[in-house]
């Protein structure tokens, strides 16, 4: 009878595994033509990110790297309570009756020496409304600073992930635009929707007339169109009014 025994290092669960990987590590890392697309000094077949030069490995496999992660070890705890890695930038894009206001991640160094951007709480209302409101009761009026640049060119790391964010009722694009900025700066592209059937202008009496108004729906479609990899890139990553590729 024929007795045929099991190799203990090949059937080891810790041992063999361990072995292969370091055998390919010494492998790639003795050959300098291994591709390395994001230049960061890890080879593409171990980076875990390769297109992201700031990120190299994802330990607990959650899809978020190990210098951001929260809890490196632990798939089920990310944090998003403090700023991510990329600078913000903000623009706004044409949607024929209404705009959308766009964040996204930015290119690095791109905002050195930029103003942060801001917005008025009076923005929704019509020039002559606003032009009113200074007149008669200019403190109501506030400046909201921003921690993102306008119209800056979008990072190369891209694509990024597409977040779309409805405002609630008596709200409109820019009201939650520190909140959004915060998401952005974790790498998404965040695209803030005017509701003008339910934002502030309707419930003041001035929102569209029943006939012009268009459904959340329509609206969501709309934008993922804009912002699709079909939109035309700007050199510069402004909104031209047609789209401007950023998420692409």
């Amino acid at each position: 009878m024929t007795c045929i025994r099991r190799n203990p290092f090949l059937h080891s669960p810790i041992l063999f595994p361990l072995t292969v990987a370091l055998a390919l590590l010494l492998l790639v890392g003795c050959d300098s033509s291994a591709p390395d697309t994001d230049g960061d000094g890890v080879a593409d077949i171990l980076d875990a990110f390769p297109m992201d030069p700031t990120e190299t490995s994802d330990f607990d496999g959650d899809g978020i790297g190990d210098r951001l992660d929260a809890d490196p070890e632990d798939a089920t705890r990310t944090s998003y309570a403090s700023p991510g890695p990329y600078t913000v930038g903000i623009t706004t894009l044409e949607m024929g009756d209404r705009q959308l206001e766009v964040f996204y991640p930015v290119e690095e160094g791109a905002a050195e020496g930029v103003e942060r951007a801001s917005y008025d709480l009076i923005d929704p209302f019509p020039e002559s409304v606003q032009a009113l409101i200074l007149l008669q009761a200019p403190d109501i009026n506030a400046s909201i600073d921003l921690p993102a640049y306008r119209d800056l060119p979008s990072s190369r790391y891209g694509p990024f992930p597409v977040i779309l964010f409805s405002h609630g009722s008596g709200g409109f694009r820019r009201a939650y635009s520190k909140y959004l900025s915060g998401v952005a700066s974790h790498g998404f592209v965040v695209a803030s929707l005017d509701h003008l059937e339910w934002g502030l202008l309707s419930r003041l009496g001035l929102g569209p007339p029943e006939e012009s108004a268009r459904e959340a729906g329509e609206l969501i479609l709309s934008a993922l169109t804009l912002l699709g990899p079909a939109a035309p890139h700007t050199s510069n990553g402004r909104g031209s009014g047609s789209g401007s590729g950023i998420a692409a």
